[in-house]
């Protein structure tokens, strides 16, 4: 999850082939390349090459994909990482990881899926109490611009079928994020503020 917020350089280098390797090889690569990362935040070419020929039958395949996916952020290849995001988080370790999970629902904003933004944001929720507090208030942030975002879409299409419940929603997930930032980040707690009053009117215009 480190490497989502850390900058991620590519260099040369040479590698072995993944389809030549037996199942513990592979796996130690995998480590190594964990590890190299981590350590330097330098991600090769031929890392890069062998994490992508890592297949399903391999117990590496999710974790795989979620280093690639950070890969993909780096380059702002967001559909490339919103692929790899959907398959590291299909089964295993990070299906239920709710850091991984909201980096799956950034990366469909991106490539304006947000209906899908939405559904992994339930996804988030069910799992909000491992995060800490400043991802949390992150998480809530992203929530409530998302649910508004949708509402003004039905509310440009037809506005007789918006969904105003919608609306009440951004509401609590901006309650919620001016709790968590309470204390920390007075800026934070301004705009959320401004932005429940802002709703409240938009609900009393699309009720009259």
């Amino acid at each position: 999850r480190n490497a989502i917020n850390s900058k991620v350089s590519v260099a040369g280098g040479n590698a072995p082939s993944a389809a030549g390797m037996g199942r513990q090889e592979i796996s130690d690569r995998l480590k190594g390349i964990k590890s190299n990362l981590a350590r330097t935040k330098v991600l090769s070419r031929t890392d890069v090459d062998f994490l992508a020929q890592i297949d399903r039958t391999h117990p590496g395949y999710y974790e795989a994909n979620r280093l690639l996916a950070d890969y993909y952020y780096k380059l702002k290849d967001y559909k490339r990482q919103t692929q790899a995001l959907e398959v590291a988080t299909k089964r295993g370790r990070y299906k239920h990881d709710p850091a991984v999970l909201l980096s799956l629902a950034k990366a469909y904003a991106r490539v304006r899926n947000y209906r899908k933004a939405l559904s992994t944001m339930r996804r988030v929720e069910r799992k909000m109490r491992r995060l800490p507090a400043a991802q949390k208030a992150d998480a809530y942030r992203f929530h409530a611009e998302i649910l508004e975002f949708e509402f003004q879409r039905q509310f440009n299409d037809d506005p007789k079928r918006a969904n105003v419940t919608l609306v009440d929603k951004a509401i609590s997930k901006w309650e919620r994020y001016e709790t968590f930032s309470r204390g920390a980040n007075g800026g934070a707690v301004a705009k959320a503020q401004g932005k429940i009053r802002e709703l409240n009117e938009l609900k009393s215009r699309v009720e009259l």
